[in-house]
């Protein structure tokens, strides 16, 4: 069972992420949601969970991706 005890709420002109921290069968998560309106009924959401013990990679891996973007 998952359990929420932090958020946060990005807003995007065309997207709005949820950042979320919690718990989910007793192992930390963080949940990142991504948001976006296809139609005006519809919203298409997709979600990723990164569990505590890979997030220290996982921060790696992006700053990694960010810097090789800056440097072109």
């Amino acid at each position: 069972m998952k359990k929420i005890t932090q958020t946060s709420t990005v807003h995007t002109s065309k997207r709005t992420y949820f950042v979320n921290k919690g718990t989910m069968n007793e192992e930390d998560i963080i949940e990142i949601t991504e948001s976006k309106k296809v139609s005006p009924q519809k919203f298409e959401r997709k979600k990723i969970l990164i569990y505590k013990e890979d997030l220290d990679t996982v921060i790696e891996a992006v700053r990694n991706i960010i810097k090789k973007e800056d440097t072109k």
